[in-house]
């Protein structure tokens, strides 16, 4: 699959979602960066894909966020409704809830903590 060509289509994707200009930057910015840790695009377009479902959750508080407003956004996914290969409706899986909180992890921590430490609002979050 040539997901080079899927992330480029979600990077184009974010551009025009309802979300502060800031937040897109940010978005686009933390991408890049994963460039030079050496990921894969098709992680870079998992992270990104992701991240626009986040901020289009959290709005103007996405750049800064405290564990209230992640709480929200776990409690918003746990509880949403994700289509199968058929057309039945199902809640998303454990995997698909994990790759969620690694995402708010390493994004936070990239985005609040300098790449170093994991800010208050995502260092309370667990996963197996």
């Amino acid at each position: 699959m040539d997901y080079t060509f899927y992330l480029q289509r979600e990077i184009k994707k974010i551009d025009s979602i309802k979300i502060n200009k800031e937040s897109k930057e940010k978005i686009k910015e933390f991408i890049d960066d994963l460039t030079f840790s050496g990921l894969s695009d098709g992680r870079k377009y998992a992270y990104i894909i992701r991240l626009r479902k986040i901020a289009l959750m959290l709005n103007d508080r996405f750049l800064n966020p405290d564990k209230k407003d992640i709480k929200m956004v776990i409690s918003n996914i746990m509880n949403s409704r994700v289509k199968g290969g058929g057309s039945d409706e199902h809640k998303p899986s454990d995997n698909a809830i994990q790759s969620y909180y690694v995402t708010l992890k390493k994004f936070y921590k990239w985005r609040i903590g300098n790449n170093k430490t994991y800010p208050e609002c995502v260092e309370w979050i667990k996963f197996n």
